[in-house]
């Protein structure tokens, strides 16, 4: 009987180590960065402000071989991101101005439309924020489908309080402001 108990132990001895030398659960080592997952639709961060857009009308201009991101909170009202980006290809774009105006860079405007606008004497209409700094990663393009997902990223300046009237500021003293933006599996309109 005591070769039974000793056996007995001998085998309970036997099965502990083995679960504490089996396999433990695989840890994960892996260190490729994960792909950001960009919703579909638009979401718009303005100065710690979020909202997701209701009315989207984005746009591929073939002879220019640029893309407008354009969504608005609502239709035809306020806020409105607008951005022109003169490249309809995968890849990351950084630029910044010292003039509150890109001229010759890839970013044609990146603007903000938060509570009004500005316009000029020719009757166009302009965003009241523009982009000092701007990041544009067009993530997935298809300009068969006319689509695209891309991921904007940077600081505005108060435009109108910088060039407009007699109390304006200059580029160099407005209000900064960032902002962020989401553009995930938009239809593209062409021009």
């Amino acid at each position: 009987m005591k070769n039974i108990f000793k056996f007995m132990g001998i085998a309970l001895m036997a099965c502990s180590l083995m679960v504490a030398c089996g396999n433990k659960d695989e840890e994960n080592n892996d260190t490729t960065p994960q792909e950001e997952q960009i919703p579909n639709g638009v979401n718009v961060t303005f100065n710690g402000e979020s909202w997701t857009a209701s009315s989207v009308s984005c746009a591929y201009f073939e002879s220019y071989g640029a893309i407008e991101f354009y969504g608005a909170q609502t239709a035809d009202e306020y806020p409105i991101f607008d951005e022109v980006i003169y490249s309809a290809e995968v890849g990351t774009t950084t630029e910044s101005t010292t003039t509150g105006q890109f001229s010759n860079q890839v970013h044609m405007y990146v603007e903000y439309y938060y509570d009004s606008y500005l316009y000029d004497n020719d009757g166009n209409n302009y965003g009241d924020w523009w982009a000092a700094e701007a990041t544009t990663e067009i993530k997935a393009v298809d300009l068969t489908a006319l689509t695209a997902t891309a991921k904007m990223s940077g600081t505005f300046f108060d435009a109108g309080q910088a060039f407009a009237g007699e109390t304006a500021v200059g580029f160099a003293a407005a209000d900064r402001a960032p902002y962020t933006a989401t553009f995930g599996n938009v239809s593209l309109g062409s021009k």
